[in-house]
């Protein structure tokens, strides 16, 4: 039979088992700090904190979107409290959002500091801002209570921080700006400082920029810092009345800061640094009411701007303003800065040789052995394996044959070299091999809820196998578990194949049809009898579930059951000793393998049993490859019902071969706020909600009908039918489906472009009919798997360290996948859940990351830890320390065309633009173009990036080496 050539297959596990054995992360402590926006007058603002992760990068999700740690609101004031990590990078953005009154949302607003007019709103009256309301601001190691700014200006700080960094000497700061594409410490103040430099502040992140329509605010007794904050105030308010006229103003001033290395243009056309100044000086000449000293504060930052304008005119084209120096921004932190590059660098010489440097002396040479060991009994009885694991597959297959017809009940026309022979049925137990073997059989108790533990019927029956199988020099000993692991006590965990009916019975159905295996071995032992007693003893036991779940052609339900590996369970352990004692061994290794194929109730495979080595091949026969095309697959219908009272439109939206749905919109509705829900005391005011609802058809002779529906949602906003299609569309509901057992198809919808650029569904018809084309083919795959191994090896020392090797791995196909690997040695702890990572005072640990299941980018991470290693720096001095070091590698797609991006809309959250209507984009990554910035001990000093076919690392203070 097919069926025991390919279960058979299920024993691939504990052959990789036999062949494939061939930190101390500082606590972060929070502090309370104090953001401020504007002038301080930005009123109900969005503030999202976001982490810079220790690769420098901002934290995104999968589709590239900032992910903020905390969001916050401000008051009229423009002001926040937060609570950020210390001693770490953090982002802050400001955005602008519309009023809804249903959410309790209000509007944003601003003053407005332009003396001639916000548009239609007067000097030093309110105004709403929303998408134009976008700054950033970037610091480092916040200090408890400290007053943070956010306006353009740092904004501008924010965009140089993360491009490019100054490199140039510690001790005068003369250098160069570089690209770099992250956020370091030195970055953040540089930017800062030239920031500060280009437009005359004292410091852009914590001077106070003057509120203009409050001059008593600026009229203090301290005429420089006031003057620093009129100043400030003033360049604010122009930036803000030349928005008006230019409202890219703003995006201008980052692009030429970027292009032209932290400068900006002094003259010619667009906006300049000259054309900012003359804003700010005719706006502070039109301000009225002012006091004697408030005067004298306008008229010396107006003449301080005009002779600042004449020395731009004369320097030319760009302005040439370089920061600070290091030794000045960072002060009394610069030489730990300086010694941690030092220590950097050493680490990076180290880790050049780390294959002879992560395990103890002595150690590897036993590794290896062991290892090799492994692979040589692995690779000797492979095939034996395989052919105990048919055998146990047989004897299930005999069972059900002796309940089938006694006459089948013997060795007679079976060549199966395992049975040797039949001893006797009594109609409930079969024996074997002179009993070396029985089977018997009882219902499966399958209701995990219940409280009864033998069912007298189930529709899971477990052919009970107990025994032991020899395959040349391989023995295989197999048992049920029972309570308190006495064989006197009753089954807890049954050893056998599990056989899964339609029906519920008492016993076996051999005329019915099987519609799932399950091969379970809860108390095995293997081992080579031909090594017993020498230095080559070996024995592997633990348990072992195999799940094949049978399935039928989801397009042709007439179709034969073929079975696809659903889920396999590995708890097994490697020892020194063939024993039941697990105290007698010296050396042992102890594995666990968990692995499931999410699609495996759609995949129909192409043969009865799908095999271990067929994860990962689409669907085969003719129309089912990438690229075929079916006319007809999509349907559509608008029309509209009446349903309590309320006419409703729908679209019927039916997949051949897959889903059929009413997409119901119902009207827009206002409300009456009377529970008084945004908790301001009113209850007369009203708001606007649409519902929308889900509903699946089923058809019949009088066409398609509504079947159940899924409860309703309802969103705070008017929305009309078109409005409604046009989101389906832009999140591909309608234009990529999947078909079961198929794939993903892509539909082509008419699409126009908008007025921003973004594609949207262009008017379609009442009804129509529609081809799909396949561009994702549905593969079977083990979509989720959890490995770890842990070694424990006797070579000659005290306290001998153990080494756990744990992988987790998540994969729709073999270009989409998500891995990650740890290697732990000399561990006092493991922690962890998918992967499983050691900790302790002796660690050494190795973590590799590689994700290639995100929308726009690759990405993948490298992270060595080793406790108290010497570091030779370059003067000579040894430093012992536990040190960390982290590779964090960003690789842009590509795409070609960007099939969409994100824009932020009026509620301060991400749009979805649509920018290409087709099913797939080009893409021409490959891993050498991948960038991977480096961070020693929570600090980023550097980046490693492929040049000319070597690997180099250019560390933040422009000097670098190459990788051999």
């Amino acid at each position: 039979m097919e069926y025991r050539n390919k279960l058979a297959l299920g024993g691939v596990c504990l052959a990789l088992m036999l062949s494939g054995c061939s930190d101390n992360d500082s606590s972060r402590s929070s502090v309370s700090a104090v953001v401020k926006v504007g002038h301080e007058d930005i009123d109900a603002a969005l503030v999202r904190s976001i982490a810079v992760q220790e690769s420098g990068l901002p934290a995104v999700d999968a589709e590239g979107r900032l992910s903020p740690s905390a969001s916050y609101v401000t008051n009229d004031e423009g002001r926040v409290s937060v609570s950020v990590p210390s001693d770490e990078i953090q982002l802050f953005r400001v955005l602008g959002r519309v009023e809804k009154t249903e959410s309790d949302i209000d509007p944003t607003r601003r003053l407005c500091q332009w003396v001639a007019g916000c548009g239609e709103t007067p000097f030093a009256q309110w105004y709403p801002v929303t998408t134009e309301l976008d700054w950033r601001s970037v610091v480092r190691d916040l200090s408890r209570d400290e007053t943070i700014r956010v306006t353009p200006l740092t904004d501008l700080a924010a965009e140089l921080a993360f491009e490019r960094q100054y490199l140039g000497s510690v001790e005068d700061g003369t250098g160069a700006w570089v690209a770099s594409g992250y956020y370091t410490d030195y970055s953040v103040e540089q930017s800062i400082s030239q920031l500060s430099r280009l437009f005359g502040i004292l410091n852009v992140q914590t001077s106070a920029p003057a509120d203009l329509t409050d001059p008593a605010s600026w009229d203090g007794s301290d005429a420089v810092a006031n003057q620093d904050k009129l100043r400030y105030g003033a360049i604010i308010a122009a930036l803000q009345g030349m928005a008006f006229d230019n409202p890219n103003i703003l995006a201008e001033l980052r692009q030429q800061l970027v292009e032209h290395d932290g400068q900006l243009r002094t003259s010619g056309d667009g906006v300049t640094l000259v054309s900012v100044y003359q804003a700010a000086i005719a706006n502070l000449n039109q301000l009225s009411d002012l006091t004697e000293r408030a005067v004298q504060y306008r008229n010396a930052v107006v003449t301080a701007l005009q002779e600042d304008i004449v020395a731009l005119q004369q320097m030319g084209e760009l302005t040439a303003v370089n920061p600070a120096s290091v030794t000045e921004l960072l002060g009394g932190d610069l030489e730990d800065f300086t010694l941690g590059l030092a220590r950097t660098k050493a680490f990076v010489q180290r880790l050049q040789n780390l294959e002879g440097q992560f395990f103890e002396e002595g150690y590897r040479p036993q590794l290896d052995a062991y290892l090799e060991q492994m692979k040589a009994l692995g690779d000797e009885h492979a095939d034996n394996l395989d052919a105990v694991v048919q055998a146990f597959i047989q004897t299930q297959e005999l069972y059900v044959a002796c309940h089938a017809d006694a006459a089948q009940c013997s060795t007679d026309g079976r060549d199966w070299p395992w049975l040797q022979s039949v001893d006797g049925f009594d109609g409930e137990v079969l024996r074997l091999n002179g009993g070396a073997i029985e089977v018997a059989q009882k219902p499966a108790d399958i209701n995990a809820t219940d409280d009864d533990d033998e069912p007298a019927q189930s529709q899971a029956i477990d052919v009970l196998i107990k025994g032991q199988y020899q395959q040349g020099d391989l023995r295989f000993v197999v048992d049920h578990f029972y309570e308190n692991d006495d064989s006197d006590e009753p089954i807890e965990s049954p050893a056998g194949v599990r056989l899964y009916y339609n029906q519920a019975s008492a016993g076996v159905q051999p005329g019915n049809e099987v519609i799932a295996y399950e091969l379970r071995w809860p108390d095995f032992q293997l081992y080579d009898v031909t090594d017993l007693e020498t230095a080559q003893e070996t024995e592997v036991s633990g348990s072992y579930i195999l799940f094949l779940r049978g399935v039928k052609d989801p397009q042709n339900p007439d179709s034969e059951r073929r079975f696809n590996i659903d889920s396999v369970i590995l708890n097994g352990r490697i020892s020194d000793v063939v024993s039941d004692d697990d105290d007698d061994d010296d050396e042992k290794s102890v594995i666990s393998l968990t692995a499931s194929a999410v699609n495996a109730d759609e995949f129909y495979p192409a043969k009865r049993f799908a095999s271990f080595n067929g994860f990962f091949t689409p669907h085969g026969g003719e129309g089912y490859e990438k690229g075929s095309v079916v006319a007809d697959l999509v349907q559509y219908q608008l029309g509209s019902e009446i349903i309590a009272g309320q006419e409703v439109e729908y679209l019927d939206f039916i997949v051949r071969g897959g889903d059929a749905e009413r997409y119901r919109f119902y009207p827009t509705v206002e409300r009456t706020d009377d529970k008084d829900r945004d908790n301001d005391d009113d209850r007369n005011e009203t708001y606007l909600t649409h519902d929308r609802e889900v509903c699946d058809l089923v058809e019949s002779d009088d066409g398609w009908q509504v079947d159940t529906c899924q409860p309703k949602v309802r969103a705070l906003e008017p929305r009309d039918r078109d409005d409604l299609l046009n989101d389906l569309w832009k999140a591909g509901v309608l234009s990529r489906v999947q078909v079961p057992g198929r794939g993903i198809y892509f539909i082509d919808w008419p699409a126009e472009q908008g007025a921003d650029q973004c594609l949207q569904l262009a008017p379609i018809a009442d009804s129509g009919v529609m081809s799909g084309t396949l561009y994702e083919p549905m593969v079977l795959g083990l979509n989720s798997l959890r490995f770890s191994t842990e070694l424990d090896l006797e070579y000659g020392i005290s306290g001998e360290p153990r080494t756990l090797l744990s992988a987790s791995v998540t994969a729709n196909t073999l270009e989409d996948y998500s891995v990650s690997v740890a290697l732990s040695h000399d561990y006092n702890s493991v922690s962890g859940s998918d992967l499983l990572v050691g900790a302790g005072g002796s660690l050494d640990r190795i973590i590799v990351s590689y994700a290639t299941n995100r929308t726009f980018d690759i990405r993948g991470s490298l992270a060595v830890y080793q406790d108290g290693v010497d570091l030779t720096l370059a003067d000579g001095e040894v430093d012992n320390i536990d040190s960390e070091l982290s590779l964090v590698g960003v690789q842009d797609r590509e795409l070609t065309p960007l099939p969409y991006r994100y824009v932020i809309d009026d509620d301060g959250n991400y749009d979805r633009c649509v920018i290409a209507n087709q099913a797939e984009f080009d893409t021409t990554t490959q891993l050498e173009d991948m960038v991977f910035n480096l961070n020693f001990r929570d600090t980023v000093y550097g980046q490693v990036r492929n040049e000319n076919g070597v690997w180099v690392v250019r560390y933040i203070d422009g000097t670098f080496e190459t990788l051999m």
